[in-house]
Order: C-alpha cells, then sequence, then structure tokens
C-alpha cells in the first residue's frame, strides 16, 4: 500500500473514522467533526455507515440524514 493510501486505494486524506460501530457515544462525539472535515476537500460524495435507530443512535442518524440532504443509498 502507498503512503497516504487506505486498502481501497483511497486517498487517506479523504477518509474520516468517527468511532467504532459499537460504541455510539464515540460516534456522536465525532460524527459532527467528521463531517465538517469534508467541507475543504475535493469529495464529491460521501458515504457513512449508518446504526440503529433506537436512543443515541437515533441521534447519530438524524445528523447523518440532514447532512446528506435526506438522501440514503439501502444497501
Amino acid at each position: 500500500m502507498s503512503p497516504g493510501r487506505t486498502e481501497g486505494n483511497l486517498p487517506a486524506e479523504l477518509m474520516a473514522d468517527y468511532g467504532h460501530q459499537g460504541n455510539l457515544p464515540s460516534i456522536a462525539a465525532n460524527i459532527y467533526e467528521a463531517l465538517r472535515s469534508f467541507d475543504d476537500k475535493p469529495a464529491d460524495m460521501l458515504l457513512g455507515e449508518g446504526t440503529t435507530d433506537q436512543g443515541l443512535g437515533l441521534a447519530i442518524m438524524n445528523r447523518l440524514h440532514k447532512a446528506s440532504g435526506f438522501r440514503t443509498i439501502r444497501a
């Protein structure tokens, strides 16, 4: 793997980790900053992994939905 590249061959600067899937408090604490980190980057779209829509997961999913303009790809 080249320096600055990820396994999927995406530039590392176009990746953001907002927390481990099982740690909702960590995701909630990091998601806004992670999304804002793309404001000045040459990205045409963002892909994010969703989480549960219960409890704190509901707030996280709400933030992702708002950030996406309510456009969702179901996989």
